[in-house]
């Protein structure tokens, strides 16, 4: 009985949305680690704790949109040996605990498999005997059967079976680095954030007219006015919808304020 059309407007409807909802999943997740690299290099450069830069996953997105504008513009080697060396530092790190895990967790395994496999073996040679009359009954009408049989048998359990279970492994290390590369990548990318564009500069953006700007980079400064009208100043470190980190280059400090019921003025002096 053939589909309607509408079921299979609803079948590639669906499909579509599978496919979409795992795209936004996926981008979601490299967003969230790359902030929470980001959040790192906050408490690598400035001692503070990087629990407090973030309050939700949406905070996550936030600096992991940083992340990634400070990667499109090119503020730090790629083909920096530097780079890549902090990168597989920090995934060495992670990874440690999960190789451990997943030894115990395949020694645990293997032992499972031996333990079922000597419970069920009377079983298996009731089917083994079995398959083994069948056998013989076809190859009797088709010689050919049994050559081809045990030919193939073997290429499969001597090729195929530990390549399909060195491929599964390969592909889940593989996963794994990746997913502990991310928030490497959002470290490395934020201290570069952080040295080039508020510590190292020596004076703020400013976009007054005829104000002649310094050569090299400029920091963002913001005044923020609070709703107790107490006022503070800084260079900005990153910011989220919730919550902005200022850097005083006077002292060295990183404060991390909230925004809610407060007014923020670009500044081009911090005096």
């Amino acid at each position: 009985m053939s589909k309607a059309p509408s079921e299979d407007i609803v079948i590639r409807s669906t499909n579509w949305l599978t496919v979409v909802l795992a795209f936004a999943s996926a981008s979601g997740i490299i967003l969230a680690l790359l902030g929470y690299g980001v959040a790192l290099s906050v408490e690598s450069r400035f001692g503070l704790p990087h629990t407090f830069t973030f309050n939700s996953t949406l905070d996550l997105f936030s600096l992991g949109t940083w992340a990634i504008a400070d990667m499109l513009t090119g503020s730090f080697a790629w083909s920096s040996w530097t780079f890549y060396k902090g990168i597989l530092v920090w995934s060495w790190r992670v990874l440690a605990p999960v190789l451990v895990m997943s030894l115990v967790g395949f020694a645990l395994l293997w032992a499972g498999l031996a333990i079922s496999r000597r419970l069920s073996t009377a079983k298996r040679r009731q089917q083994f005997r079995a398959a083994v009359v069948v056998f013989k009954r076809n190859a009797r009408q088709k010689p050919w059967v049994a050559s081809s049989t045990v030919l193939f048998s073997s290429l499969a359990t001597t090729l195929l079976v530990p390549a399909a279970a060195i491929g599964v492994a390969a592909l889940t290390y593989v996963f794994c680095i990746v997913l502990a590369a991310l928030p490497g990548i959002g470290l490395t990318a934020g201290k570069s954030h952080i040295d080039k564009w508020v510590v190292q500069p020596t004076s703020c953006h400013s976009n007054v007219p005829g104000v002649a700007r310094t050569p090299g980079p400029a920091a963002n400064c913001l005044s923020i006015k609070r709703a107790d009208n107490s006022v503070e100043k800084g260079r900005v470190v990153f910011a989220t919808s919730t919550s902005v980190i200022l850097y005083d280059p006077a002292t060295g400090q990183a404060k991390r304020l909230g925004i809610d019921g407060s007014v923020a003025t670009t500044v081009s002096q911090l005096d």
